[in-house]
């Protein structure tokens, strides 16, 4: 039987998703004449969840762990590279345009 961790599994740099779920979520600022307080709260879904979480989430979930692996070296720096490397493309997966 194959090794088939998928990257949710293995690592996922959930301190960067975090940071960055949260400033999606705060992204609500006053504008003109409209309070900070109810903007907050105007057409707010109550159970919203951020897409910045969602989209890592299943791209975790999709993607095999060993994807971003080198193919050279010993099998710590193997896994200590593929993590850096996956944390890299989901930081900037998740990053706010």
């Amino acid at each position: 039987m194959t090794d088939d961790k998928r990257l949710i599994e293995d690592y996922l740099p959930i301190t960067d998703i975090s940071a960055e779920a949260s400033i999606e979520n705060s992204v609500t600022q006053a504008r003109g004449y409209l309070s900070k307080a109810l903007l907050s709260v105007l057409h707010r879904w109550w159970a919203r969840r951020p897409l910045t979480a969602c989209r890592a989430a299943i791209y975790g979930a999709l993607v095999p762990a060993s994807r971003f692996a080198p193919g050279n070296g010993t099998d710590t720096q193997k896994m200590s590279l593929g993590r850096a490397n996956a944390a890299k493309f989901v930081k900037s997966l998740c990053q706010r345009t």
